[in-house]
């Protein structure tokens, strides 16, 4: 509504200065700061997947409600789940330290968002994993059922809350809060997807399941990112199981070496990396015993003696991809009375990046390198020969008539290539633009991203060397020296 009589007002950078001029002038200025924080991950954490997209249904796809990797990333759903958590958490704290009189605003203008948004995404999520785990016969199964199902009453006692019991104005608001009927595309939305109420069968049995869905082999460890990988013991049986772990070598830890449980034990497997030998393949094995049997999960760790993490310069690739949150760029030229600049909160992972004024003609050809606007990201990269990079836009419209959907990149000297088209998806809040670049060496690049039609909205970029697997958000940003030196200097 602002925006509505006050368009000059609102800058590419300033949306937290606009949270921070009204919490603190409904709640205080003592709570401004508070309340900014919770609404600016609310804000990214709904932009990622909104709340009432976590369940769709179409007559073309059926129902689906598993956008999230639980296998890839260190289960992407349960960062999600986690993330949540730690939100409700901190809008609850805030909730109980108000006086009397601002409680039942703040619930009406954040808790009931937050907290609804937050108890659907976990009774989807909680949903998802029982589905998929009763499916592989885990006896934890009917747990997530439970998690799902105490989610959703969550939910409505907030929603209960909102209709029937705020102080200050009593019933007045009964039935405003209330989730939708069954009409229209919107009539499964809200439905609580399918659950197993498996809990085990026959006798205590231990299993194992990896990240990223292998039977016997982990995704790889990098001294870069210096990354940890989880593995799943889980009882497929009924009763308690004692399990034990070795290493074949000292360089890997887990985060337990024994234990016991009833349903499941997430451990965490990470890399000591003064211990680890020098290499781009060390192997190593862990080996865990219970119930009578043996399973191993074999470990790689990418540890090449150069460049060292102190002294690499730019983003690295490492587990087969290099992946850039598009702010994060190493430098930027303007031209033509425009440059590249940083939309601070809009982002599914991060904030973007846009060529402002938007009011600038398009360029095309040669005009490219020689009157666009240019981002230049260093990276280091060890894959030579074929790779695809992938450009992560929200999925805007052409500004005007005339204008197109389109950027150019380019690697060191090399023209720019244009890259446009792609999918794109309203409800996933992003365009993907792929285009392939071949490269011969090994070694340190620039790739620069050119601005073709302005109005483009550039979120992340990921250089697919060969290891990009399946997830919603793609893979997490790569190590850099850079973001460390803006860190410090911030």
């Amino acid at each position: 509504l602002r925006m509505g009589w006050d368009i000059g007002g609102c800058t590419s950078g300033n949306s937290r200065t606009f949270l921070l001029s009204w919490a603190a002038r409904d709640f205080g200025t003592q709570f401004a700061e508070p309340i900014a924080d919770i609404l600016q991950k609310h804000f990214e954490l709904g932009y990622a997947r909104r709340p009432e997209s976590m369940v769709q249904a179409t007559r073309k796809t059926g129902t689906k409600w598993d956008w999230f990797s639980l296998d890839n990333y260190n289960d992407e759903a349960q960062r999600r789940i986690d993330a949540y958590d730690k939100l409700i958490r901190k809008t609850d704290e805030l909730y109980a330290q108000l006086p009397g009189e601002l409680k039942d605003a703040f619930f009406q203008m954040v808790l009931y968002n937050v907290k609804c948004a937050g108890l659907h995404n976990k009774k989807v999520l909680y949903a998802q994993k029982s589905h998929a785990y009763g499916a592989q016969g885990r006896a934890s199964a009917a747990g997530y059922a439970r998690l799902a199902q105490k989610a959703l009453d969550e939910l409505k006692a907030v929603i209960e809350h909102y209709n029937t019991s705020l102080v200050t104005v009593g019933d007045k608001w009964n039935h405003m809060a209330s989730m939708p009927g069954p009409y229209g595309g919107q009539a499964h939305q809200f439905d609580m997807p399918p659950l197993s109420h498996y809990s085990g069968s026959g006798p205590a049995s231990l299993k194992m399941a990896l990240e990223g869905g292998d039977d016997y082999v982990l995704p790889d460890f990098s001294v870069y990112s210096k990354n940890r990988r989880f593995i799943d013991l889980y009882n497929s049986g009924a009763g308690a199981v004692r399990w034990t772990a070795q290493v074949s070598d000292d360089w890997v830890r887990l985060s337990e070496s024994s234990g016991q449980f009833d349903k499941e034990s997430r451990i965490w497997v990470t890399v000591d990396w003064d211990k680890a030998p020098k290499g781009r393949k060390q192997r190593a094995t862990v080996t865990f015993k219970g119930t009578g049997k043996a399973l191993r999960a074999s470990v790689t760790a990418f540890n090449p003696a150069f460049p060292t993490p102190e002294k690499v310069v730019g983003f690295v690739e490492s587990h087969g991809y290099v992946s850039i949150e598009a702010e994060h760029y190493s430098r930027k030229v303007d031209k033509g009375g425009a440059g590249w600049e940083i939309i601070a909160g809009l982002g599914r992972t991060g904030d973007s990046v846009t060529v402002l004024p938007p009011t600038i003609p398009a360029n095309t050809g040669s005009a490219i390198a020689s009157s666009s606007p240019v981002l230049e990201y260093d990276v280091y990269l060890f894959s030579t020969g074929t790779m695809t990079v992938t450009l992560q836009s929200s999925p805007t419209r052409p500004i005007h008539a005339g204008y197109g959907l389109r950027y150019a990149v380019s690697f060191d000297g090399g023209t720019p290539v244009e890259v446009s088209g792609g999918s794109a998806s309203v409800v996933d809040n992003v365009r993907k633009m792929q285009k392939q670049f071949t490269l011969a060496k090994a070694g340190r690049h620039v790739l620069k991203l050119w601005m073709v039609d302005p109005g483009m909205v550039l979120d992340k970029i990921v250089i697919d060397t060969g290891g990009v697997v399946d997830s919603y958000l793609g893979p997490p940003e790569s190590f850099s020296n850079l973001k460390r030196r803006r860190a410090a200097s911030d």
